[in-house]
């Protein structure tokens, strides 16, 4: 797993033309900020896998969003805020459209099995650009990101390219607009034949049909990050979108989180302002973070998850993962899935009131 995060994270910061990120750096920072549980692990994969810097202003105007600059075949950004969803669901991919300032075309016409793997939007309140990431499991699936652009806010004039050690670098990339809003993709690591063909497709459909499209390859469970390599069987037992799936580490923080009565947070969104520059390049350790203070799963419901760990003595460090679910109000469904090949699964139910444990019927 740990092989498989450093390869995705390689591959994806070499999607777009902006400066590396240091992953160490941003790892010390995220220990300094001390936000909540899990933030060093949630920061280090949400930075490791970014492909778009996001800046600060369009032409002589200031904005917590992206500055685009295009020239020829080549773009470039500057970074200074914005937010960032890992593994997203439907239901964080409306609420970005839903607030953002053009109407958004997503890529369509993706090889089958592809998946949402990360969206990044600025500004966070009022998105002028969307950046989607894409993966799979199938041979045939996406690994390559998008960026659309509100094409208003676009810069084609040098003369606005900051000087000294804040200009930023320029990258090659396929370009276009359809709509209202600009396109960009790396060409380092999609072929011309893909592009064309994604370009096409995004010219016959309207921002609603895109999105609806989109909204298909999104997860349909919640997973708090480390929780992919359980995603498809967790997806399989609550396709309904209500689950929120928990990997080792957050299973570890099941028992300290009930004894102090505590819910779980959502650790997948951060968010990244004052973002300085520093000779063209983004300084991450010295950007404020912040995360989202968004239930995941209640005090009850975390007391639900510890009651079955304690009854079927799962050790902290069990090899498994777990899916939550609040099937009805006077239950909690609580399963326990193995890290083994075979993915076994073992189902409970929890009385709501009692917290009493029996086995799924």
């Amino acid at each position: 797993m740990r092989s498989e995060f450093v390869e995705r994270g390689r591959s994806a910061r070499a999607q777009l033309p902006v400066p590396d990120l240091s992953i160490g750096l941003i790892r010390r920072r995220a220990a300094d900020a001390k936000r909540h549980h899990g933030v060093v692990f949630a920061l280090s994969v949400v930075v490791a896998l970014s492909v778009l810097g996001v800046g600060a202003a369009y032409g002589q105007k200031v904005y917590l969003g992206v500055r685009l600059w295009l020239s020829g075949g080549k773009a470039a950004v500057a970074v200074s805020a914005f937010a960032m969803v890992r593994q997203p669901m439907a239901s964080d991919v409306r609420d970005a459209v839903s607030h953002a300032a053009f109407p958004v075309i997503f890529p369509v016409g993706l090889p089958p099995g592809t998946r949402l793997n990360m969206m990044m939007y600025s500004p966070a309140d009022h998105p002028t650009s969307i950046t989607i990431t894409y993966g799979g499991t199938l041979p045939t699936s996406a690994r390559f990101g998008f960026s659309v652009f509100d094409s208003a806010t676009v810069n084609t004039d040098d003369y606005t390219l900051p000087g000294g050690s804040a200009r930023p670098k320029f990258g090659d990339v396929y370009q276009w607009r359809v709509g209202s809003e600009t396109v960009i993709v790396p060409k380092a690591h999609i072929s011309v034949d893909a592009v064309n063909r994604i370009k096409a497709g995004m010219f016959k459909v309207s921002a609603t049909h895109s999105l609806a499209l989109t909204e298909t390859i999104a997860r349909k469970v919640w997973l708090q990050p480390g929780a992919l390599t359980l995603a498809a069987v967790a997806e399989h037992d609550a396709p309904d979108g209500r689950g929120v799936v928990l990997d080792q580490q957050h299973i570890g923080w099941i028992p300290g989180l009930a004894k102090r009565g505590q819910p779980m947070i959502d650790s997948r969104t951060v968010f990244l302002r004052k973002i300085p520059t520093v000779n063209g390049e983004p300084d991450y350790t010295k950007a404020t973070l912040s995360w989202p203070k968004h239930i995941v799963i209640s005090a009850a419901g975390v007391r639900a998850i510890n009651a079955v760990l304690r009854q079927t003595r799962v050790r902290n460090d069990c090899i498994c993962g777990v899916l939550f679910d609040q099937t009805q109000a006077t239950a909690y469904s609580v399963r326990i899935i193995s890290l083994s090949m075979l993915h076994e699964t073992k189902s409970y139910v929890v009385d709501a009131k009692t917290f009493a444990v029996a086995p799924a019927p």
